[in-house]
């Protein structure tokens, strides 16, 4: 084998290597997991175990058994779970952070904002959870998103006329500061 022979073998084992680690990362950090977060599997929650599983079944006995859903501006079908309130003094929308849901980053937050008095929709992000979507876009697409489900607050869930406010963890700390997000009459809270 000659020199020349010897450099094309090494860039062609390079550039497989190289190949496979970006695809390798690019469906770690872009692509939906296929399966969801379990908070039983988490060291960091063990000490919180029996709260966060108490809380979750509170949140499934008192979300409407009717999913929310919405359709994006791409075309995917994203979906949330809605806790109404009875004569609630505004609606507040919690965003889930990447590779997350709705049911793990807000248990803790849900029966505390509910017994304020507000009602709490639950989106599911685009990639995630009952959601649509094969890729995240880390807010590209998600603060048209955010927008959309807003509006549909507005329009929908008794919220004319009322308060709306976003609480976001991870990427949506992001979203709910952007200048396409919110509307005027949103209230920011950064979770």
């Amino acid at each position: 084998m000659n020199n020349k022979q010897k450099l094309l073998t090494a860039t062609a084992i390079t550039g497989t290597i190289v190949s496979a680690s970006a695809f390798t990362v690019f469906d770690y950090a872009i692509c939906r997991r296929k399966k969801q977060p379990d908070v039983r599997k988490k060291e960091k929650r063990k000490p919180y175990l029996d709260y966060v599983l108490k809380e979750q079944e509170w949140l499934k006995e008192h979300q409407e058994q009717e999913l929310k859903e919405i359709r994006s501006k791409d075309g995917l079908t994203l979906r949330a779970a809605y806790i109404p309130r009875e004569n609630a003094k505004g609606t507040i929308i919690c965003m889930h952070g990447y590779h997350s849901t709705n049911d793990i980053e807000f248990v803790p937050e849900v029966r505390f904002l509910w017994n304020l008095g507000y009602s709490i929709l639950l989106p599911w992000q685009r990639s995630h959870g009952k959601s649509e979507g094969r890729y995240i876009t880390y807010g590209v697409k998600e603060r048209h998103d955010l927008k959309r489900w807003i509006l549909y607050t507005n329009r929908h869930l008794a919220a004319k006329n009322k308060d709306i406010f976003l609480c976001g963890i991870s990427m949506c700390y992001n979203l709910n500061g952007s200048r396409s997000g919110p509307s005027r009459q949103c209230k920011r809270n950064y979770c």
